[in-house]
């Protein structure tokens, strides 16, 4: 029992490490990748129009608004994956202390209400991280970088 939770431990490190060194290398693309996605939206916007509010802005207004969204999308995806590492090791830790205590079962339901918890979690910061940028009539998917 003890030797799957270890093993459990290992993979959640060995996956938060991969995540932590590739990130660092993906900085100077993805700002390439921002600008171009910038860009791309600010004319569509111009050759639609389908927002008056944001066409009615000038191009340096629009790129700073697009690029804020951008960041701030990015930082909720990055705190949400913090979240979600840290949220599953500590629902594995606890499937351990109450599977030592009671067996199997109490280590699978532990595992199972974490997993739920942890859903509800990804899907109420997922919207509050969407939630503002819509409100300003913002296309999410075209600001993604992912």
């Amino acid at each position: 029992m003890l030797w799957l939770a270890e093993l459990g431990l290992i993979v959640l490190a060995l996956f938060a490490f991969v995540q932590l060194v590739r990130s660092g290398g993906r900085n100077g693309k993805l700002h390439e990748i921002a600008e171009e996605r910038i860009a791309a939206y600010t004319a569509t916007l111009r050759r639609t129009g389908a927002n008056p509010d944001l066409a009615a802005m000038t191009d340096a207004e629009l790129h700073d608004i697009l690029g804020a969204a951008i960041r701030r999308l990015s930082a909720g995806q990055g705190r949400k994956l913090v979240l979600l590492v840290f949220g599953a090791i500590a629902t594995v830790l606890v499937g351990i202390i109450f599977g030592v205590e009671d067996g199997w079962r109490a280590f699978a339901a532990t595992l199972a209400i974490g997993g739920i918890a942890l859903f509800g979690l990804e899907r109420v910061l997922d919207r509050a991280t969407r939630t503002p940028l819509e409100s300003q009539g913002l296309d999410i998917e075209r600001l993604r970088l992912d």
